[in-house]
């Protein structure tokens, strides 16, 4: 049974993600009021969404998802047939060789694949060491990671980015395996935390130019993105199908919400910003890139989940879904 209070997790995230990849693309070098006001959350839907996967999957021996790899490659040939439109009409130039390898924000898809691969290693030393003795071992590389590179965002396969992410799942699955929240102290460390974060980055993001206040995999937001997550996950679980699949859609609007910016920077920004407060404007059009995105992904999440487990339920698929990974 899907927890909904995870699925409403991942739509909030969703949401979050269009606001950040708004702010980024067109809105990086304007100071914006409104920032103030959504920092740090629009930093976190990364770190949630592997948070995620680890809570989910740090139980499972299965090496890879067969039905979600179908998924994924449904995804991509749709990806190049609009994407190839789009572009055709806003660029009119198609880059197909860009387009193999998916979207402006694919990488994380590319980069949750490979952290799948390597899923059956994570789980195995997740629940054969000491949660202790592996804690110290996360933390230490995170602040390692820290202080010693920098985090490329966008960057396809990016080391850095690939092992802050595997470092995110182990703390998923840790929380999955070892932390639930069960005095009243409990919720209000969380909050209070949460609270204190938000308005110390935004004192911060007013006053100061940090470079770990513009980094979406910093240990800054990591701290955020755990707490806020292991605060969701201790809520008492539901199932309301409603809240399943608009949660389900999330996927869908993170890889393809790229296309409608692309949209609004040739037809809208141009005869529409003249004249309008920036906080505005920037409000506006996420909120267009949200809705127009979320539509879309509505109308395809059915029918790609269900071609997806027609050929996942092929004889050879559920074989090799079956595969075990570890020495007999």
């Amino acid at each position: 049974m899907k927890n909904s209070n995870i699925e409403l997790l991942r739509f909030f995230m969703a949401l979050l993600i269009v606001f950040f990849h708004q702010y980024v693309v067109f809105y990086w070098k304007i100071f914006l009021l409104i920032k103030l006001i959504i920092l740090p959350w629009i930093f976190i839907p990364t770190l949630v969404f592997i948070l995620i996967t680890g809570f989910y999957k740090v139980n499972s021996n299965k090496l890879i998802n067969i039905r979600f790899l179908f998924v994924v490659f449904i995804c991509w040939l749709l990806n190049i047939i609009i994407a190839s439109i789009v572009f055709n009409f806003t660029k009119n130039n198609i880059p197909f060789l860009g387009l193999l390898l998916g979207g402006r924000d694919w990488w994380y898809l590319w980069a949750i694949l490979l952290i799948q691969l390597m899923a059956p290693i994570i789980n195995k030393i997740l629940h054969s060491f000491n949660k202790y003795y592996i804690l110290f071992i996360i933390v230490t590389l995170y602040i390692l990671l820290e202080f010693t590179n920098n985090y490329i965002y966008g960057k396809l396969f990016g080391i850095s980015n690939i092992l802050a992410m595997i470092l995110m799942y182990m703390i998923g699955g840790l929380i999955r395996l070892e932390v639930k929240l069960n005095k009243i102290y409990h919720y209000i460390f969380c909050i209070s935390f949460l609270i204190i974060h938000w308005i110390i980055s935004s004192i911060l993001s007013y006053y100061y130019d940090f470079k770990f206040l513009s980094s979406q995999l910093s240990i800054w937001y990591a701290l955020f993105a755990i707490v806020f997550f292991t605060l969701i996950v201790s809520i008492k679980p539901y199932n309301n199908k409603f809240i399943n699949y608009i949660g389900g859609c999330s996927l869908f609007v993170y890889l393809y919400h790229y296309l409608p910016q692309i949209l609004e920077e040739k037809y809208l920004t141009p005869s529409i910003l003249k004249g309008i407060d920036q906080n505005l404007s920037y409000l506006i059009f996420s909120t267009i890139t949200y809705i127009s995105t979320f539509v879309f992904a509505a109308i395809i999440y059915k029918p790609i989940n269900h071609v997806s487990n027609k050929f996942a339920n092929f004889k050879i698929f559920r074989k090799l879904s079956k595969f075990n990974c570890y020495k007999k």
